[in-house]
């Protein structure tokens, strides 16, 4: 019986293979310089040249700034998962559903917002994902049983890949080429 601290082992685990894995990667066919001066250098002045084009632009600021803050508040539930399905009650097949439930939220919800046209819908749709994802952790706190954890969950799925795919259309609407 794996426990949560089994699971976040394991999902660091997977992190650092995957963090080796990309390291490995040679996606330059010229000469290996590894890291030299002159291109941490570039990184730090195109970082910059980032955080000023997004500073020059109000709208594209706020935008980014809901996303930081919606990420920090509300998007790390997920590792908490294998534990709450065990607090309800539930064993692997609880975690398995509560995961398909996220899952089919997610996907229901994209679709849902991928239908939409227009400034107004899609502000207004913003402000309800982002509000929806905050109600979705407090069904997850209160959910006493697998079912209400896997309703919370499919509402969080949805609300935060909808809100997640609305602010990443809006900061390329804002973006201009060239």
């Amino acid at each position: 019986q794996a426990g949560a601290s089994a699971v976040f082992m394991l999902s660091s685990a997977c992190f650092v293979a995957s963090l080796v894995a990309l390291w490995a990667i040679r996606y330059r066919s010229g000469r290996s310089e590894g890291v030299s001066v002159a291109s941490l250098r570039r990184l730090v002045r195109e970082m910059g040249d980032g955080a000023a084009y997004i500073g020059a632009d109000r709208r594209l600021a706020l935008v980014i700034m809901l996303v930081v803050f919606h990420c920090a508040l509300a998007m790390g539930f997920d590792s908490l998962m294998p534990q709450l399905a065990a607090d309800v009650g539930g064993g692997s097949g609880t975690y398995s559903a509560i995961l398909f439930g996220l899952g089919f939220g997610a996907v229901c919800g994209t679709l849902t917002v991928a239908r939409m046209h227009g400034d107004l819908a899609q502000g207004r749709s913003l402000l309800v994902t982002g509000v929806g994802s905050g109600l979705a952790m407090v069904v997850l706190g209160f959910a006493s049983t697998p079912a209400g954890v896997i309703v919370g969950a499919a509402l969080a799925g949805g609300t935060q890949a909808s809100f997640m795919a609305l602010t990443a259309s809006q900061a390329q609407s804002l973006v201009q080429i060239g």
